[in-house]
């Protein structure tokens, strides 16, 4: 797996469901800065070093668990529900 997460961004930001996202830029923004966008990061922020170190070993069992975990939260499933949204 590649470990250069800004080249994954941009393959993401170019692919059909990244291109969806890349026209709604402010209203990501403004979700990042909600206050629930800023719980969800203090969640990943409290698993950084653990999550990092998984997507560069390619540990999908980690991640999955982490994004399980954020999604069974009020704020991680708020957010995860206006993405969706803003891909439709």
């Amino acid at each position: 797996m590649s470990k250069d997460f800004g080249k994954m961004a941009n393959d993401f930001l170019n692919s059909p469901a990244g291109a969806k996202l890349t026209s709604k830029k402010s209203e990501l923004e403004k979700l990042v800065n909600s206050p629930e966008g800023q719980n969800v990061k203090k969640m990943i922020g409290k698993d950084e070093a653990a999550l990092m170190a998984a997507l560069e070993k390619g540990d999908t069992a980690v991640l999955k668990k982490a994004l399980t975990d954020i999604l069974k939260t009020e704020d991680g499933s708020k957010i995860a529900e206006q993405v969706i949204k803003l891909m439709s």
